[in-house]
């Protein structure tokens, strides 16, 4: 039997963290495909811009990874915040140009989803269980 299709082309993993060294939180947001790829694990390359209390990620294709060692997985691309406290919207772009939005509240060490569209191509897991919200 084959695994059941998911039906979200993309997972975002948002996880807090103590820094141990400076002893600040950071979000560490993971972005990855559901697709796993059998030859390499692809970078995922986003385009990333954040003003205010708006965080956007634009899917723009997937790169090489940096190491040319054969690894199988999804593509990925992580990025971690200091300071990311209050209530965000988070906008994710996809390479159909489709767009999914969040409304996602985020503590020193916890992020919550408050708001999420309709029909998203985009999980969003929160906390370090990884189990949905």
């Amino acid at each position: 039997m084959f695994p059941e299709k998911s039906p979200f082309e993309y997972r975002l993993s948002i996880r807090g963290d103590l820094n141990e060294r400076n002893q600040k939180y950071t979000m560490t947001l993971l972005m990855e495909t559901t697709r796993q790829f059998a030859t390499f694990r692809y970078d995922l390359a986003i385009r990333e811009t954040r003003e205010g209390n708006h965080i956007k990620f634009v899917v723009t294709g997937l790169k090489a990874p940096q190491l040319s060692l054969p690894a199988n997985g999804p593509a990925q691309f992580s990025r971690q915040y200091e300071s990311l406290e209050g209530t965000y919207e988070l906008v994710i772009e996809g390479l159909d140009h489709r767009v999914d939005t969040f409304k996602v509240r985020f503590r020193k060490n916890a992020a919550t989803v408050l708001e999420r569209p309709a029909h998203p191509f985009v999980e969003v897991l929160t906390g370090s269980s990884h189990h949905p919200q």
